[in-house]
């Protein structure tokens, strides 16, 4: 191809450089967002690319949360520690009354 027939343009000095990431790993390891909240169990979906949290913790309903990036999974797991902690104790023998 002729170059006066190209449509791509050459790198501006005023263009950043893009960052290379190894997608082979996630930007932080389960390893260590369950360093940081011990009460969960962390994996990461290679298929999915997304955070997965399993509440390891007695609940009155299962909890099982995911994101596509660690803070924001980190985030929803403090507020469904806060929302369980704050829900009243329900009856072990399921009686409404």
């Amino acid at each position: 191809m002729h170059p006066a027939h190209s449509t791509a343009r050459a790198p501006s000095h005023a263009d950043p450089p893009i960052p290379r990431r190894d997608d082979s790993r996630p930007p932080a390891t389960p390893e260590e967002i369950q360093q940081l909240r011990p009460g969960w169990m962390i994996i990461f979906g290679c298929y999915t690319r997304r955070y997965w949290a399993y509440a390891l913790f007695p609940a009155c309903r299962r909890v099982i949360l995911h994101a596509d990036h660690p803070e924001t999974l980190i985030a929803l797991m403090d507020r469904a520690e806060r929302e369980l902690r704050t829900q009243p104790e329900q009856e072990s023998d399921g009686s409404t009354g």
